[in-house]
């Protein structure tokens, strides 16, 4: 997990929610006209249990165990019953369905050449576990099943295969190697890096966490290649009715006396975002800018703050975590 994102965990338990470990939430939508729909909400779990079988050894309680081990720090009888709990919420906030899939922790043998894994485990053949919410079964799917499942729900018939993104690079399970290689680009899939509740439960924010440090803070900028991701979110947080905010640090070990560059997104500059991807397109490489609309400071970590009167990002986030409905 990124050190900042363990800190918020650590720091402001329950209500910071920490979107991946060995359970992820992932947003999905898929493009059209330009324009990112939201389609639904999944929690993913990697679980170890024989995928190729007709009848997997996988059962509830597997899940369950796997899922508790990781959230321990959650109040509540049941880790995994909370996390359930926020998953069911946001579904319910943003009118989506939610989907629960269970896929095997198989491995990437050395150096990450998931190829070497793809000859053993096909990804039309592996079975994975999925509950659709709205049904009272849960199923086996295979992969050719499971694709036929997200494309239904979302309302597709794409025709392409493969999301064009480097398949061995930035990959820590089987579930993103499956939807990098079978699903089609048109498809949006996005990882939900932490989400903030307040104590009513009734206001949230979803949460971008950016590790970076060239160039360092205060001049790093969001680079044009995650321009996406950022609509992609961004399409998802107004569907919650949250906010979205991008936490950028610089990948140091995170202290009290350390900085944070904070980022309440509204929007995308597209006048600026355009002439960002013209100067991709004519070969720069590492293009940056001001293209979110955002209201933006820098800002050190501890209570106080007394360098130039900015507020700290614990004061920001207490002040959001006691809010009340309406404020």
């Amino acid at each position: 997990m990124d050190q900042l994102n363990q800190y918020l965990t650590q720091k402001y338990s329950p209500y910071y929610i920490p979107g991946s470990g060995s359970g992820d939430i992932l947003m999905w939508g898929t493009t059209r006209d330009s324009q990112i729909i939201p389609g639904f909400l999944s929690l993913n779990v990697g679980v170890d249990y024989d995928p190729l079988s007709p009848n997997p050894n996988l059962t509830k309680g597997m899940i369950t165990d796997t899922l508790n081990q990781s959230y321990s720090d959650f109040d509540g009888n049941s880790p995994f019953a909370a996390f359930f709990r926020i998953f069911r919420l946001l579904s319910y906030r943003a009118d989506l369905p939610c989907i629960f899939i269970a896929y095997p922790t198989l491995p990437a043998y050395s150096d990450d050449q998931w190829e070497k894994t793809l000859e053993a485990y096909p990804l039309e053949d592996v079975r994975f576990y999925v509950w659709n919410l709205k049904e009272s079964k849960t199923k086996f799917l295979t992969g050719k099943e499971l694709k036929n499942e997200i494309y239904s729900i979302l309302d597709v018939n794409f025709q392409d295969q493969g999301t064009g993104k480097e398949k061995n690079k930035s990959i820590h399970d089987y579930f993103h190697y499956w939807s990098r290689c079978f699903l089609s680009a048109h498809i949006r899939k996005q990882d939900c890096d932490g989400i903030l509740f307040d104590k009513s439960g009734t206001n949230c924010s979803l949460i971008e966490i950016k590790r970076s440090s060239n160039p360092p803070i205060p001049k790093w900028r969001p680079y044009i290649d995650d321009e996406n991701n950022y609509r992609n979110q961004l399409a998802f947080a107004r569907s919650l009715k949250a906010c979205f905010w991008l936490l950028q640090h610089e990948g140091n070990p995170v202290t009290e006396t350390g900085q944070v560059s904070f980022w309440d997104i509204r929007g995308i500059n597209e006048t600026e975002a355009e002439r960002l991807r013209r100067l991709q397109a004519e070969g720069h490489r590492g293009v940056h800018g001001d293209y979110l609309t955002c209201s933006r400071f820098f800002s050190p970590l501890p209570v106080s703050a007394e360098e130039e009167n900015l507020p700290s990002l614990h004061s920001l986030i207490e002040s959001f975590i006691d809010c009340s409905p309406g404020d």
